[in-house]
């Protein structure tokens, strides 16, 4: 028995594309940035190991800072001098509050015990994060996590490979 009709790779990939490309919301092109758009981070975190692996990487990528925060305003140095614009604040849920809207992104050098927090507010609000280890402290924290959004661990200058 004969099959009428031939199905090659070709008519078989462009089948595909088509598919692919039909099916693509329109949410997902407003969400791409052109050429010419900078992406903003806010820095959770400025001095100490923020300063060699968050502030100074993220300024010479090229990304913009609206906002940065440490518990100690006396160690903005590194983030102040990067980011002359920004504003700074001593409390990251302030900052959140008031430029979360400015935002794509959250970078995470906090102290340990707010990792999770910093990092989970950041991405229930559609942010991207990229916190310092350790992520969590308890195992309720760790079965606790938002999915769905993009979250990227750093751990021992790993990060870049």
């Amino acid at each position: 028995m004969s099959n009428p009709i031939r199905f090659t790779r070709r008519k078989f990939l462009q089948a595909t594309a088509a598919t692919s490309v039909a099916t693509m919301s329109i949410g997902s092109y407003s969400r791409v940035y052109g050429a010419n758009e900078r992406v903003n981070i806010a820095h959770v975190g400025t001095s100490g190991i923020a300063r060699s692996q968050h502030v100074g990487p993220f300024k010479s990528l090229g990304f913009g800072c609206p906002c940065y925060c440490d518990a100690d305003s006396g160690r903005f140095g590194p983030a102040a001098g990067a980011y002359p614009d920004a504003k700074g604040f001593t409390d990251y849920r302030e900052m959140y509050d008031k430029h979360m809207g400015d935002i794509d992104a959250v970078s995470i050098a906090a102290p340990d015990h707010h990792h999770y927090p910093a990092t989970i507010i950041a991405m229930m609000e559609g942010k991207h994060a990229y916190t310092q280890k350790p992520l969590t402290h308890t195992m309720w924290e760790s079965r606790h996590r938002p999915s769905g959004h993009l979250g990227h661990h750093g751990d021992r200058l790993h990060s870049a490979e």
